[in-house]
Formats: C-alpha cells, structure tokens, sequence
C-alpha cells in the first residue's frame, strides 16, 4: 500500500562532499612520521604531503616499510 505524507521537510543533499583519505596528513607537525607498506603507496603519501606544502624526508625501515617524515 502507497502512504502520503505531508509537511515532510526536504533534507540537504548529501552529494559532492568528497573528502580525501589524505586529509589526515593536514594535522601532521613538524618531525610527525606516517608509515607505508608498498613503495607504491609511499609514493602517494609523499605526493600528497609535497601538495600540502610539506617539505618530506623518506627512510626504508626493517620490515619493508618505509616511513615519511614531514621535516618543515
């Protein structure tokens, strides 16, 4: 059965509220470390902290991961 409502009020669109999964990284200090596990995703880690402005140091680490430093 179709029911009808009435003074229902419209919600905001939800739509267009992308959030990176790099946002994260905007709260790093100076000398914070964030960790990857591939050279691959290590690469995109430091591409999104070069285009927040960061300056990064990369070290490979025991275990195969691979740590980068924001140094200013």
């Amino acid at each position: 059965m179709l029911v009808i409502k009435k003074d229902v009020p419209l919600p905001p669109r939800m739509g267009g509220t992308k959030t990176s999964k790099y946002a994260p990284l905007k709260h790093m200090d100076v000398m914070d470390c964030v960790y990857a596990q591939t050279e691959k995703d290590a690469g995109r880690l430091c591409a999104a902290m070069k285009k927040m402005g960061f300056k990064v140091a990369k070290r490979k680490l025991e275990g195969n991961e691979i740590g980068l430093w924001r140094i200013a």
